[in-house]
């Protein structure tokens, strides 16, 4: 205390959610991309689920039974693919594209795969609540993997309404 300064120790606290390093080299501009990603992201996702409703309802009649089945499913399988982001501890940024790549291959593809499974097997239905569960599970990891991306450059509080702002507009 000679000088009039004072020293602090500072204890190193961990946080409830440790971070890890994968995405050090991020700028603003990035994270604004990535950002706008979330909104094209979103689109993808109601058109997937209107595109399985609309041709399971033509291939099966009911309109109103196959939009509400495809639509609660979808969102079922979101909540699997948010729970089963928590596994994913390192490269968010990697498997958030990889899981991206996947899933419009997957949405892009998934017109020619109902219609073969309506014309060359018996198992439509199975077919179809399958490509939901992937489809759903995996746009259900994508804000969770967003969220924690962010996180490493925003607060928390910052990161979801960032991440969420961009999902719901």
């Amino acid at each position: 205390r000679t000088s009039g300064t004072v020293e602090v120790n500072r204890k190193k606290t961990q946080t409830p959610f440790p971070q890890k390093e994968s995405s050090p080299n991020m700028t603003r501009t990035h994270i604004a991309l990535l950002l706008c990603s979330v909104f094209i992201i979103a689109v993808c996702g109601i058109l997937y689920e209107l595109l399985i409703s609309t041709l399971t309802s033509y291939f099966q009649g009911s309109s109103i039974l196959h939009f509400s089945l495809v639509i609660g499913f979808f969102l079922s399988f979101m909540g699997v693919g948010s729970y089963l982001s928590k596994y994913i501890q390192k490269d968010l940024l990697k498997w958030f594209i990889s899981l991206e790549i996947v899933l419009g291959v997957l949405g892009g593809m998934a017109t020619l795969i109902l219609y073969s499974a309506f014309s060359f097997t018996d198992y439509y239905y199975v077919v179809a609540f399958g490509l939901i569960g992937l489809l759903g599970s995996i746009i259900g990891m994508e804000i969770p993997l967003l969220t924690r991306i962010v996180r490493e450059h925003e607060s928390l509080k910052d990161a979801l309404a960032l991440v969420l702002s961009f999902d719901y507009i």
